[in-house]
């Protein structure tokens, strides 16, 4: 695009330019969506997924980690299939910065270990206490120890029980959890798993809205003082006017509405998860 940027020593020096321009870019996998299926599959014994779109060699580490805990990897292209063992092994790791073991997969890593035939541990140098999951694990009946940065985790059959999403993070390790759980599992504020993976959706569209929002506003404008403007107004012209009216409200609110959910995308979808709550039973009756 024209950046003048340069990275030395730990360092990215950025010069300024006049101007930018366009170009075309690929955004690459996203590699902690990747090992959260990756540890979703290994958690369940003989089983056997395949990812798309992956870029294996940002997760070294993680196939490595995986590798050690027993599961098998096949890279072909862009796909990773793995095939989880019988029994799993227990590991000690350490999460670091990249490319070590990524700190967003600790969490899920901390629920696999449960599956392990001894005792694991896991040490994060990265969020030291960042260990919402241990409740959680806690209440399923895993006994589980933390000092300071590391987690000792012991094998334990986990039983389903009522838990917590207490972050994003923390959310997809109750989603494992409940997966290999005895009888049911449910997790409430369940909000903060779907709130952080729909609100950029959101955002997106809201965007798309609000410009089709103005297209139409500006077009009812046009329309409604192109009808106004003679003195004898016909019943043809006063249904095409009360049909603009109607669009220019409609597209009013969908603006407000789009704008809501850029601004305030938490709260927006707090009441849309309300409204479906409320709606669902009618529909299912």
């Amino acid at each position: 695009m024209g950046a003048f940027i340069k990275y030395d020593n730990q360092k990215i020096i950025i010069k300024g330019v006049e101007r930018l321009h366009g170009t075309k870019f690929k955004i690459m996998p996203d590699r902690i969506e990747a090992g959260s299926y990756l540890l979703l599959g290994l958690a369940h014994p003989t089983s056997k997924i395949t990812l798309t779109n992956v870029e294996s060699k940002y997760l070294e580490e993680v196939l490595t980690v995986i590798r050690k805990i027993g599961g098998l990897i096949n890279i072909k292209n862009q796909s990773i299939e793995l095939i989880s063992p019988t029994k799993l092994n227990a590991i000690d790791v350490v999460i670091d910065i990249y490319p070590s073991f990524p700190t967003d997969l600790q969490q899920i890593l901390t629920v696999v270990c449960t599956k392990a035939e001894e005792t694991s541990t896991i040490t994060d140098n990265i969020y030291v206490g960042r260990f919402s999951q241990v409740k959680e694990l806690n209440k399923a009946g895993c006994t589980i120890d933390t000092l300071d940065n590391k987690i000792v985790i012991n094998p334990t059959n986990l039983s389903g029980t009522t838990l917590e999403a207490q972050d994003l993070r923390c959310g997809f390790a109750c989603i494992v959890i409940g997966s290999i759980a005895n009888n049911v599992t449910v997790i409430e504020k369940s909000e903060n798993i779907a709130e952080k993976n729909l609100k950029y959706g959101f955002s997106l569209f809201a965007r798309q809205f609000v410009y089709v929002a103005v297209l139409f506003s500006a077009f009812n404008l046009f329309a409604c003082q192109s009808l106004v403007r003679p003195r004898t107004i016909s019943l043809r012209q006063t249904q095409i006017g009360s049909f603009a009216a109607l669009f220019f409200a409609g597209s009013f609110f969908a603006f407000f509405l789009a704008v809501a959910v850029v601004r305030q995308p938490r709260l927006v979808c707090r009441r849309f998860f309300r409204l479906r709550k409320l709606v669902s039973p009618i529909f299912l009756v």
